[in-house]
């Protein structure tokens, strides 16, 4: 049941961001020429094929960096470059197990609610691993006040499939689901770098 209930939270996300991808594309198709819908396409078809290819609750660290290299680079082209992306990650850690998909409603959210037209913004990625897998994600320039804090937890916590942080709250319940009271995420402002989201986990999922 358990298993049932995390794969249909995966797949949920699947036409989620494709959708938002494929009107990605339809925009550039209106606005530019077709060198940069086709360079679009190329990224889309490279995003695709691992997520169809591979059913599986987890893959590998290095299956997430590359993915998330391919679906920065299309989210770039449609939102422009002013989100700067960084990964930061040992190559030691590649072959590690990681929740499929996990980082990239983060990574979105950045880019929808995150980028500014009046400053060059960057999404700064950290994988490290003690005792457990530990994931920071920062989206610099973005500030929220407490009570702001306090509503996307109450938004996270939402059943109600039209939240406009689902993204948020896949996580969050895919990470209970595969690790129970040891896999949790945490969303706090810095005020010296902005928005940091804080994902740990333990390296083995127990599912």
């Amino acid at each position: 049941k358990t298993k049932e209930e995390l794969l249909a939270l995966q797949y949920q996300m699947n036409p989620h961001f494709l959708l938002n991808s494929l009107n990605s594309i339809r925009w550039m198709a209106m606005m530019t020429n077709n060198t940069i819908v086709a360079d679009t396409l190329v990224r889309l078809g490279k995003i695709i094929t691992p997520m169809l290819r591979n059913p599986s609750l987890t893959w590998q660290v290095e299956n997430e960096v590359e993915f998330l290299e391919n679906y920065v680079a299309m989210m770039q082209l449609r939102y422009g470059h002013d989100m700067e992306y960084k990964m930061n990650c040992s190559k030691e850690l590649y072959n590690k197990e990681f929740p499929r998909l996990i980082l990239q409603p983060l990574i979105e959210n950045c880019f929808v609610h995150g980028s500014s037209p009046e400053e060059v913004r960057t999404i700064d990625v950290t994988i490290d691993c003690q005792e457990y897998m530990d994931v920071k994600v920062i989206n610099s320039g973005v500030f929220l006040s407490e009570d702001e804090l306090k509503r996307m937890y109450t938004k996270m916590q939402s059943r109600l499939k039209s939240s406009d942080h689902i993204g948020l709250a896949n996580v969050c319940k895919r990470l209970k689901l595969l690790y129970g009271d040891l896999g949790n995420m945490t969303i706090e402002t810095d005020v010296n770098i902005g928005l940091v989201i804080h994902i740990y986990f333990p390296q083995y999922v127990e599912v």
